[in-house]
């Protein structure tokens, strides 16, 4: 159990100073010629190569920005995908995609040569239909979605499955949400399960769970650790009940909302977090950075124990890898930019 305040350790740094280092703008005529929309992942191999998953094609960029190739085909067949999900760069340095329209993975090289497709053998409802990662070949990380539609509520939870698609383990994640056509009342906050492949580890933590607590397994879903906090409740801000009004106003169910709609009184301790190659955990929480625009980090050591905090921009989606912040923001225009920075420990 973390304490509210950082630990102080002798000879190790407690935060980090960036400098932005190149800006891939995705609000390019090039980019958009070759049919590249929002960026729905992104991932960095060894030598610093950035692959970025757009709605169609994988997108390649060197490391200093410079665009590469685009690779992936949408289709039936083999090497081809239909609703390309999940994906990251595996040790081994393939990228392994899963695609949630024909229910199989597919590896390609980072040269974007096509490998091989596994087909998911398994009956497993996923969790948006996708949401399943590769581990290195002898297991898979899924997130299934427990459902009855005469139910009041439904639940997520993340599970390992092994090559044979077999579950193995079933880890303590779990969300849970109601159903808003049977249940009488909606939490309009979307809790969702967190979690990070980092080396031979998977980090998650539920936002279901108004305890900070995120856990550690290996590949074969043995617990690791749990690692633990206290910290001050964020209550929803009136801002962020209005964006989520506005979000669902052209929804199919926004009538039904607005009758069962309810917001909880605080946000869950951990908004999302990343884990970087050393084993250290940068947290994004729900608290306000001294900026406007900006939010507040806690940093963990390798060890779990809560070392610092820092204030970034806040962001769509990151990567702490290579001795970098990889992170993608939306701009003003709606169009998104990669931005990369080097990132040194204090």
């Amino acid at each position: 159990m973390n304490h509210r305040e950082p630990y102080r350790f002798e000879n190790q740094p407690s935060s980090f100073t960036l400098e932005e280092e190149f800006v891939i703008d995705f609000e390019r005529a090039d980019l958009a010629e070759l049919g590249m929309g929002a960026v729905r992942g992104f991932d960095v191999d060894l030598e610093g190569n950035i692959f970025c998953l757009s709605e169609s094609k994988i997108y390649k960029f060197d490391a200093q920005g410079g665009f590469l190739k685009g690779f992936g085909t949408q289709g039936q067949g083999p090497g081809e995908y239909a609703r390309p999900g999940s994906g990251r760069i595996t040790a081994s340095q393939e990228i392994a995609l899963y695609d949630g329209g024909n229910k199989k993975f597919l590896l390609y090289d980072t040269q974007g040569a096509f490998i091989k497709e596994i087909k998911d053998t398994s009956n497993i409802q996923l969790f948006g239909g996708s949401a399943a990662l590769y581990l290195d070949g002898n297991a898979y990380l899924i997130e299934e979605m427990i459902m009855d539609p005469q139910e009041d509520k439904f639940e997520s939870r993340l599970a390992v499955l092994d090559a044979g698609f077999q579950k193995i383990a079933e880890l303590r994640e779990r969300t849970f949400k109601e159903n808003p056509f049977q249940s009488n009342r909606y939490n309009m906050f979307d809790a969702y399960n967190r979690y990070v492949i980092a080396g031979n580890r998977i980090y998650a933590a539920s936002q279901s769970n108004q305890d900070f607590a995120i856990n550690v397994y290996d590949f074969s879903g043995r617990h690791i650790r749990s690692i633990r906090k206290e910290y001050i409740p964020v209550p929803i801000s009136e801002e962020f009940k209005q964006e989520t009004w506005k979000a669902y106003s052209n929804s199919s169910i926004s009538e039904l909302l607005k009758s069962k709609g309810y917001f909880q009184k605080y946000f869950p301790p951990i908004k999302n977090f990343y884990v970087d190659e050393k084993g250290r955990i940068l947290l994004e929480t729900y608290l306000e950075g001294p900026d406007p625009g900006e939010e507040m980090l806690d940093i963990f050591n390798s060890e779990g124990a809560y070392i610092g905090r820092r204030s970034l921009n806040k962001a769509m989606a990151r990567r702490f890898c290579r001795r970098r912040m990889y992170a993608v923001f939306e701009k003003d225009s709606g169009f998104q930019k990669l931005a990369v920075y080097k990132l040194s420990w204090d």
